[in-house]
């Protein structure tokens, strides 16, 4: 398996999809976590799922239905995007 950046060094895709934001109250210091969507259509399930062990590997369309409504439009703009 290769470690995240080798996969960035292959220079994939790559989209900044925003800054991770608690509290809508406090203005962004931009110290905030980024958010990126990563193509990684050119790896195998087996390497995408190293990624993240423990986690679960979902198609899209079953996967946004689980997402909060502001999580969704961002990941359906990533996903379009991408494609």
């Amino acid at each position: 398996m290769k470690p995240i950046k080798t996969i960035l060094a292959c220079n994939p895709v790559t989209i900044f999809v925003g800054l991770v934001q608690e509290n809508r109250q406090v203005p962004l210091t931009f110290k905030e976590p980024a958010r990126f969507a990563v193509d990684l259509s050119t790896m195998s399930e087996e390497d995408v799922r190293a990624l993240s062990p423990g986690s679960e590997l979902l198609p899209g369309y079953p996967a946004a239905m689980q997402l909060l409504p502001a999580e969704a439009g961002i990941f359906a703009e990533a996903r379009s995007m991408l494609a």
